[in-house]
């Protein structure tokens, strides 16, 4: 891993260019990855991913390279949370359970480039053959993703990101109030797909 100051102007962002570079990847707010074709993080272990080398994200003006394949540093995982991928300017890149910013970092010294999920993965189609670890195709980053502010508990499935589903059923967020009874505009509330959820029965007048 390497910090260095950008020296080029690209896209509307500082990025320090060099003659090898192409433009597989890059996008105009300083984030580049070797290949756009698949996230830019791999899972290494059960709680364990790496950031590929090649990749360089540009953090309050600071761009940040790997060179070679480098761990993100991840805390201790709760099952049925969402976590989000950070890079820091001090180099480091992290996960966290907060969407805002890493403990001990703020909005100013860190950057939201992708995130997962920690859930039950089937190893095989035996029912009992089940794993409580990330979910590989709940991985995304910038430009690998559902086109949605926050892919929270989403999976990719067929692998390609062309198509993102709910690992989890629809759920009441927040109790639904309409307008004039069931089917009506709602006034209030909202639905969201969670662990332990309760799911939708179609009593709520939503179906």
């Amino acid at each position: 891993m390497a910090i260095k100051k950008p020296a080029c102007f690209y896209g509307g962002q500082l990025k320090e260019l060099q003659s090898t570079d192409t433009l597989v990847g890059l996008d105009p707010y300083g984030f580049y990855k070797a290949d756009a074709s698949a996230p830019v993080f791999t899972k290494t272990a059960a709680n364990a991913l790496n950031i590929k080398a090649g990749t360089s994200v540009t953090v309050a003006g600071v761009t940040i390279s790997w060179a070679a394949d480098t761990a993100v540093i991840i805390p201790s995982a709760v099952i049925g949370v969402s976590y989000s991928i950070f890079v820091c300017t001090d180099g480091t890149c992290r996960s966290d359970g907060s969407a805002t910013a890493p403990t001990g970092y703020t909005t100013a010294n860190s950057r939201r480039i992708g995130g997962y999920h920690y859930g039950r993965i089937r190893n095989s189609l035996t029912v009992t053959d089940v794993a409580i670890e990330i979910v590989p195709r709940s991985i995304w980053d910038l430009t690998y993703r559902p086109n949605i502010p926050w892919p929270s508990a989403m999976v990719d499935v067929y692998g390609n990101g062309k198509l993102w589903a709910d690992i989890y059923l629809v759920s009441v967020n927040q109790a639904i109030i309409f307008s004039a009874g069931n089917g009506s505009p709602i006034t209030a509330g909202s639905c969201f797909t969670y662990y332990n959820g309760t799911p939708l029965t179609g009593t709520e007048g939503l179906n």
